[in-house]
Order: C-alpha cells, then sequence, then structure tokens
C-alpha cells in the first residue's frame, strides 16, 4: 500500500470529524438587557417638535424616570443604559463571546409655561470595535420670552402647525 493513498484516506476519514467540530459552536442572541435606568423611544424624546404640553409628552414617550419641579416650570429626565450581542459557545459548553455592545440615551426636558422648552441628550454606543458618542447637546424649542409668557412674534423655526 501507498503511504500517499493511507494519508488521503486519513484526511477522507477526519473530514468529517473536522466539520463537526466546526459547527459544534452554538451561536445564540440575546434580546437587548437594561443594566439600569428605563427603557423609552429615545430617539422620539430627542425628536420632540413644537411645543407639547407635559401630559401630551407623557402620551408620546412615557413616563420619565425622574420629574421634578423647578422655578418657573418642570423638568424631566428619562436615562436607560443596556447591553446587547450574541452568546457563543464552544462545543455547546465553552464560552467564546458574551453580550459585549452596550448602549446608553440620557435626554432632560425642560418646561416653562406649561410647555416644551428644551431638550437636552447625550447617547453612546460602545462595542468590541471602539467607542462612538453623541452629546451632549441641548436644542431649545422656544425663545425664553415665549417661555416666561411674553409673545416675541412668530417664530418659523420653533412653530409647528400654526401654535
Amino acid at each position: 500500500m501507498n503511504r500517499t493513498s493511507s494519508r488521503i484516506r486519513r484526511a477522507r476519514a477526519g473530514a468529517p470529524l473536522l466539520l463537526a467540530l466546526t459547527c459544534a459552536c452554538g451561536v445564540r442572541h440575546s434580546k437587548p438587557q437594561i443594566l439600569s435606568g428605563r427603557d423609552f423611544p429615545c430617539r422620539s424624546a430627542i425628536g420632540l417638535e413644537g411645543e407639547p404640553s407635559p401630559d401630551e409628552v407623557v402620551r408620546l414617550i412615557g413616563a420619565p424616570l425622574e420629574r421634578r419641579a423647578v422655578e418657573g416650570g418642570e423638568v424631566f429626565r428619562y436615562s436607560v443604559r443596556g447591553k446587547y450581542g450574541d452568546h457563543v459557545k464552544l462545543f455547546g459548553l465553552i464560552p467564546v463571546s458574551e453580550p459585549h455592545y452596550f448602549w446608553s440615551c440620557d435626554v432632560r426636558l425642560e418646561f416653562r409655561g406649561g410647555h416644551l422648552y428644551s431638550v437636552t441628550h447625550s447617547r453612546e454606543s460602545r462595542g468590541a470595535d471602539g467607542d462612538e458618542k453623541d452629546g451632549p447637546s441641548t436644542r431649545r424649542v422656544r425663545s425664553a420670552d415665549e417661555a416666561d409668557g411674553r409673545d416675541s412674534g412668530p417664530s418659523p423655526t420653533n412653530r409647528v402647525n400654526g401654535r
């Protein structure tokens, strides 16, 4: 018998074993897990337009994590931090990878005169391949004169639906 043919037979016999070992990894996608705060529609909160009242905001994006009165108005605070990713196990037993992507979103809404005055937010998304950050940034929805009850005239950039 030839040495080359015996090597080929061993390689052919080992191929199914190698294929079985390669396929023995188990991958399970994890659902996002909330680590702190309360889940809320972050993009909707950041993108609030017009001059909604506090009650309208609660109907749109849910109850805030914190709600407190301040001089001349009220402040809502929304915050969530979480993680997601895949659970990978070799041979179905040995953990190779756990969820390692993290995100956070913090939003502060200030109301003056019963209507939204400003939106302050920061978002962060971190993964195994680096950091991405957005914020903090503040967007004023109404001018200070309008918030105090004085009308400074129409502002086309801050008015929605003729309000």
